[in-house]
């Protein structure tokens, strides 16, 4: 019986020896949560909230946090200010999507508004918030490894989102006549409709410079900087489109970096909707490509019928680099007496170069300048416009045949009666 005693004695020692595991620690091996991180919106994400399309979500993402055996946690998305915030006592939160069980949140616009709203923050108020996810097995309440920073906007004034129509992007230049005031482009894109109790919705075309990185990758562009220039349309901005000529156009565009028409034009172009104090771009951006073909047409004594400015001689433009859309010319005959003048646009008796002096000798740009030009004697001429230097240039021009009949003697060629 001694003995008996003895062993139980041993054996009492022994299990107060042993240690229960603990399976609430927060380890893969327990009935824990191990740390996740957040995936998205990514950190510094910044969401204007549009009262026109409260349907339009958010997603929040994250990596699960898994179960240290078997019971799977459910997850909440917190919020709380930026600056002074408290996880422990978040300003929002929201339960995951399938009741807490998934690794996502999709929270609407309408949502999120109407939570700011219930924490007293104003209409149109710009809110910043840093946002984690919280997940909990019942036990165990494991925070993400990260919070990221969220600025959200509250409701205010909206307008549905839009796309572009016409004109189609191309992938070559367009050739267009940068002194046309009859031909234009059609800017076309589809309504954006207001909010409910939203101001109507103008609109304006914004035109930038279409820029690649040295591989060859288009750089985003900024609108809110990189604007070269805008057009209203009509009806003080509330038409859906706008003609454009193509005189308005190159005016433009030389007046913002494209002075030379012998560069090809480069542009990105989208509309912006504006009601309210909501601004909202077009959803895509456009390109357009085009070339100034410039030109110069000669009316006068020439033509038969003589002086007829809706058939003028179009001159032939020096395509060298150099001269692309400075110096035109062409060959004529001419008889002594006979006038003519330079111009710019067909139809268009307002858009003449003229004669300053003796014909050739004095020239200007200015529209409409000076008389006629006219040459002494008949002949064969080159005339030359030279719109870079302002002169006008005319030169006649000899054919004489060199030949047996004359001793081959290119000094003395026989020319024709």
């Amino acid at each position: 019986m001694k003995k008996i005693v003895i062993l139980l004695s041993a054996f009492g020692l022994l299990m107060a020896g042993c240690k229960k595991t603990d399976l609430a620690g927060n380890n893969p091996t327990g009935e824990g949560l191990v740390g996740f991180t957040l995936l998205t919106p990514s950190s510094g994400t910044k969401v204007v909230l549009n009262s026109a399309t409260p349907s339009q979500a958010i997603n929040f993402t994250w990596n699960p946090s898994k179960p240290g055996l078997t019971t799977a946690p459910t997850y909440k998305v917190v919020a709380v200010l930026r600056s002074g915030g408290d996880f422990n006592t978040p300003m929002l939160e929201f339960p995951s999507n399938n009741s807490g069980a998934a690794t996502s949140l999709t929270l609407t616009y309408q949502q999120l508004d109407a939570a700011l709203q219930a924490k007293a923050v104003a209409a149109g108020a710009l809110t910043e918030l840093s946002w984690s996810v919280k997940a909990n097995n019942g036990d165990v309440t494991v925070q993400a490894t990260t919070a990221f920073n969220l600025t959200v906007t509250r409701f205010q004034n909206g307008s549905t989102p839009f796309k572009l129509l016409a004109p189609v992007p191309t992938t070559t230049p367009l050739e267009i006549n940068p002194t046309s005031t009859a031909d234009n482009f059609t800017f076309r894109w589809t309504k954006s409709v207001p909010a409910t109790g939203s101001p109507a919705v103008t609109y304006r075309i914004l035109f930038a410079e279409r820029k690649l990185d040295g591989n060859g990758n288009e750089i985003p562009i900024n609108w809110a900087t990189q604007t070269l220039f805008r057009i209203t349309p009509g009806n003080n901005g509330a038409d859906s489109f706008a003609v454009v000529s193509y005189q308005r156009l190159s005016d433009s565009v030389a007046a913002h970096g494209w002075a030379d028409l012998g560069l090809q034009v480069n542009l990105k172009w989208t509309v912006e909707a504006t009601s309210g104090n909501w601004k909202q771009l077009s959803d895509y951006q456009n390109n357009l490509f085009f070339l100034r073909q410039v030109k110069f047409y000669l009316v006068g004594g020439v033509q038969n019928p003589a002086w007829d400015i809706n058939n003028p001689l179009e001159m032939i433009t020096d395509k060298k680099s150099d001269r692309y859309g400075k110096v035109f010319y062409t060959y004529v005959k001419l008889d002594a007496g006979t006038e003519f003048k330079f111009f710019k646009t067909k139809g268009d008796w307002g858009s003449g170069y003229g004669n300053n002096g003796t014909s050739g000798a004095g020239f200007t740009t200015g529209y409409n300048v000076g008389g006629n030009f006219s040459v002494a004697s008949t002949g064969i001429y080159r005339l030359t416009l030279d719109v870079g230097t302002n002169m006008a240039y005319i030169q006649q021009k000899q054919v004489g045949v060199v030949g047996g009949m004359q001793g081959w003697d290119p000094g003395a060629p026989l020319y024709g009666g």
